[in-house]
């Protein structure tokens, strides 16, 4: 394909390169994190990886106490994650990609860049709110924040969880705001469902959720809205219930 001026002008704005600058820090830094920023990410992630994968033989309650972390009296996680990372590594595997850094590597690259679609999307659906002209400054602040890649790089729950629940939020500020009567319920639906699987990756990130539903009955009520969000929001977790 031949680009257009316009289309090569619109690339190389100075606003866009801080975008593609991240993108390439995003890369970078999955490939130069190693080992886990805390334990949770190895002992909660990887290792329940290793065990679907037939690695490790033990996994609850290790009589030799080498899994330390996961005990079944108050170490209880929730499965979906690791299926989820299981079933992509079982991709790599068809494909005779059988290293377990190159597996790890592969990990760090989808949180990574799933990370980097939520920041981009979050970026162009509320800066109409908070921004009143185009001036590369916003970009500059908000683009380079240097713990964006840093964290979503890793595979923690709490990563992956906020990852889908910001992906899924610029297009519900939409649906909440906006006074069009016609609703494509699959989209609904389909973006209710990542909040969803947010609430199943991490629970605790209800309490980010709920006030977001509150704010919506209090001065923005629409009981079918609500409604439709969630059924997605209780079909994810109904998966989530089922893989567990």
């Amino acid at each position: 394909l031949i680009l257009n001026m316009k289309e090569i002008n619109f690339l190389f704005k100075k606003e866009n390169l801080f975008i593609i600058f991240l993108f390439i820090i995003y890369i970078l830094t999955a490939f130069n994190s190693v080992g886990f920023y805390k334990d949770d990410e190895h002992f909660q992630i990887l290792e329940p990886i290793a065990y679907l994968l037939g690695i490790n033989n033990v996994l609850i309650d290790d009589p030799n106490g080498y899994y330390w972390e996961w005990y079944t009296q108050y170490r209880i996680r929730p499965w979906f994650q690791p299926y989820l990372y299981f079933q992509f590594i079982s991709i790599l595997k068809f494909f005779n990609i059988n290293d377990p850094f190159s597996w790890a590597l592969s990990i760090r690259l989808i949180n990574g860049l799933l990370g980097f679609l939520s920041i981009v999307l979050l970026f162009f659906s509320i800066k109409k709110y908070f921004v009143r002209d185009n001036n590369f400054k916003y970009y500059f602040i908000y683009f380079t924040f240097w713990f964006f890649p840093f964290l979503h790089t890793r595979t923690s729950s709490e990563s992956l969880s906020i990852t889908l629940f910001i992906i899924s939020f610029p297009f519900l500020l939409h649906y909440f705001l906006t006074k069009q009567k016609k609703i494509n319920f699959f989209k609904v639906l389909f973006f209710s469902s990542i909040m969803g699987l947010s609430i199943v990756v991490r629970p605790q990130i209800i309490f980010t959720i709920f006030p977001i539903f509150l704010w919506v009955i209090f001065f923005n009520l629409n009981i079918y809205k609500i409604f439709l969000i969630s059924i997605g929001c209780l079909l994810a977790i109904l998966v989530g219930f089922y893989i567990d």
